[in-house]
């Protein structure tokens, strides 16, 4: 489990799984600028089976391996990568937040390992104000990858 949220520290997130499919299938982008950071040490990931269930379903659709090429190996490395450098929760409770009951791991993941923050670009996460709001009262903001860069430069500054 994270340490509790005192002092200065590195921001601790949750990242979707279609950023973490995008920066796989794509070697350009926000996405990929993201997981650079987070090997820059800028923050620390937090994840769950579940996500990484997620990914890899996503990953192993043969529409997506046929269109980029990528081998069911690499995705066994890619998700070996993010488990060896996440920080890997299992949620203790089970929450019923989301519009998209099937997004709910997200949140219960970000509350078990103590996040600052959850990146995605799901709609039903950034887009719901109600889970925004309960969210934040838990430390927890749902954000964008550019309004999270903006943040990570700002705390860069400080």
């Amino acid at each position: 489990m994270p340490p509790e949220k005192k002092g200065k520290r590195s921001p601790l997130i949750v990242i979707d799984a279609n950023i973490w499919v995008s920066a796989f299938i794509s070697p350009t982008g926000y996405s990929v600028n993201l997981l650079n950071l987070w090997l820059d040490q800028q923050f620390e990931v937090v994840a769950t089976l579940p996500l990484l269930e997620e990914i890899a379903r996503v990953l192993q659709k043969p529409r997506l391996q046929s269109r980029y090429g990528y081998l069911s190996s690499e995705i066994k490395r890619y998700l070996t990568f993010i488990k060896e450098g996440a920080i890997i929760v299992t949620p203790s409770t089970a929450i019923n937040l989301c519009r998209d009951p099937k997004d709910n791991y997200l949140l219960e993941a970000a509350i078990e390992g103590r996040a600052d923050f959850i990146i995605t670009r799901d709609d039903d996460l950034k887009g719901d104000h109600e889970l925004i709001t309960q969210m934040k009262q838990l430390g927890i903001q749902v954000m964008t990858l550019s309004n999270f860069f903006r943040i990570l430069k700002g705390l860069q500054t400080t």
